[in-house]
């Protein structure tokens, strides 16, 4: 938009702006070694049965990854400690990062596993989004939004808002996304609605 070019439609896919401004180091230590070990093992294999005993280590992780089945299971101690370093970066880059206006409407997907209220979540964009906000609770946790069962919900709900956003509103034939995830809206609040 800032480029002059015409932006239909924004699809946003659980991601939402920073509570707070900067990265400190309070923050940097929340991030322990042995917490982002062990999300790691867990998305990996899926089975907390294959932690270590005793406190994490890059070896000792990764060791338990090769020995599941899981999609990280073939790395190895240096690209293990790589992604841990990666992990620390992106958290880093996310709170130093301040999203610029948009005037048009979101599509937003929100991770909601076991959550009932997500409007929260959705109107921390409000500041940020000049239209409407239309938000998806998908029941799944962020980091499993990519496997098999959450991309069936996902894949054809994205696919009619870019059919929808192609053909300037027409309709895209498929129904998947409002039957699928159920959209809620916010809108923007105009200055007359403050008198109501």
């Amino acid at each position: 938009q800032e480029s002059g070019e015409r932006v239909a439609t924004l699809i946003n896919l659980d991601s939402y702006p920073a509570p707070g401004r900067g990265y400190s180091a309070q923050r940097r230590e929340a991030l322990d070694d042995q917490e982002l070990l062990a999300k790691v093992m867990k998305r990996s294999a899926g089975d907390s049965s294959l932690l270590p005993v005793g406190p994490l280590t890059v070896r000792g992780v990764a060791a338990a990854m090769r020995r599941g089945d899981g999609p990280l299971a073939n790395l190895g101690e240096g690209e293990l400690s790589r992604l841990i370093g990666l992990i620390r970066h992106h958290e880093k880059l996310r709170h130093n990062f301040t999203p610029r206006s948009f005037s048009g409407r979101m599509v937003l997907f929100i991770a909601a596993r076991g959550v009932t209220d997500v409007s929260a979540k959705a109107a921390s964009w409000r500041p940020y989004i000049d239209g409407v906000i239309e938000y998806h609770p998908v029941p799944h946790d962020h980091e499993d939004l990519f496997d098999p069962a959450p991309l069936a919900q996902l894949g054809p709900a994205i696919a009619a808002e870019l059919a929808r956003a192609g053909s300037a509103g027409g309709a895209d034939g498929t129904g998947h996304a409002a039957e699928a995830l159920e959209p809620v809206q916010l809108r923007p609040s105009r200055p007359q609605d403050s008198n109501r």
